[in-house]
């Protein structure tokens, strides 16, 4: 029986890495996609900023920063819908599991968890925005 439990946690362990992965390079493609808009529908502003003589990180800083901004609020949002989720999902655990209530273990772990959600929001979209950059504004 602890060898299947056991069996059992290494496989939602795994599964729920690939998830989290996927669902990485998914935010990751949406947010080079968003920024790969806002640069071209701000090529002209680019231009004229190139013939005034701004440094190259004075054009990439505001799309890098609203990079930033996009993963910020992505992960607020994720947060603002996985705890009601967890929530609901406490009672359907424990009518298997009665010594386990994930949402009082995620509202416990509450100063771990969103500053890490966020964090990592926040890096994902200053690393997608950089790479959109350095793709589509030649500088």
């Amino acid at each position: 029986m602890i060898e299947r439990v056991e069996r059992l946690s290494v496989t939602f362990s795994n599964w729920g890495i690939l998830a989290t992965v996927l669902l990485a390079i998914i935010g990751i493609m949406v947010m080079f996609n968003t920024i790969r808009l806002t640069i071209y529908n701000q090529k002209q502003e680019i231009e004229i900023q190139r013939l005034v003589g701004a440094s190259n990180w004075h054009i990439r800083s505001p799309y890098i920063a609203e990079g930033g901004f996009y993963g910020l609020f992505g992960a607020l949002a994720a947060m603002a819908i996985f705890y009601p989720v967890a929530y609901l999902a406490s009672g359907k655990v424990a009518s298997f599991a009665p010594d386990v209530n994930i949402f009082t273990y995620f509202i416990s772990n509450i100063y771990l968890i969103i500053p890490l959600v966020v964090g990592v929001g926040v890096i994902l979209g200053m690393i997608s925005s950089f790479i959109a950059i350095r793709k589509h504004l030649r500088i």
